[in-house]
């Protein structure tokens, strides 16, 4: 999923009092009137309130330009289903940990790293259904990618653990 509309869907769970707008006026990847920027300046505005993001679209038919919003509310119910499948996911996976591992949970919580971290809220949200602590890696979109890297440079210790087990 480009991280465009990962980052869109990081609007997700504001909750509903007067929208903030942000508009996209171009297609670009980056930079100003991109949506990225538009969803940058939403997440940095550190609103509470919801979140509108316009983009203005040129309708060559009509010889103008039209608008269309699209709010956190809108987002927040079509990503409903997602977001449960995600929670569904979680609590399965928290079920068939080891005893071992679930005392390091219930002691320490857990960190989420990738895109799906960028929903705004998916942390408070899965905290408060699993009633574990949970908390963002600094940089999710980075997080996987150096994880596998430390991985790669030690892959003879952990083979060595893995026979050992």
């Amino acid at each position: 999923m480009p991280l465009a509309v990962v980052c869109l869907f990081a609007l997700l769970l504001t909750p509903a009092v007067s929208a903030s707008t942000f508009s996209v006026t171009n297609t670009n990847d980056s930079g100003s009137g991109s949506l990225r920027q538009a969803i940058l300046d939403a997440n940095a505005a550190a609103t509470s309130g919801p979140i509108r993001i316009g983009f203005d679209i040129d309708e060559p038919s009509a010889s103008r330009w039209k608008t269309i919003h699209i709010t956190s509310q809108e987002i927040r119910e079509a990503m409903g289903d997602t977001i449960g499948a995600i929670v569904e996911a979680v609590r399965i996976t928290l079920e068939r940990c080891p005893p071992e591992l679930s005392a390091d949970l219930v002691d320490r919580g857990f960190v989420m790293a990738g895109g799906g971290s960028l929903i705004r809220g998916v942390d408070k949200l899965l905290s408060e259904k699993t009633g574990l602590a949970v908390t963002v890696a600094d940089d999710p979109l980075s997080a996987v990618a150096n994880g596998t890297g430390v991985f790669i440079n030690n892959i003879e210790d952990y083979r060595r653990i893995a026979a050992d087990l």
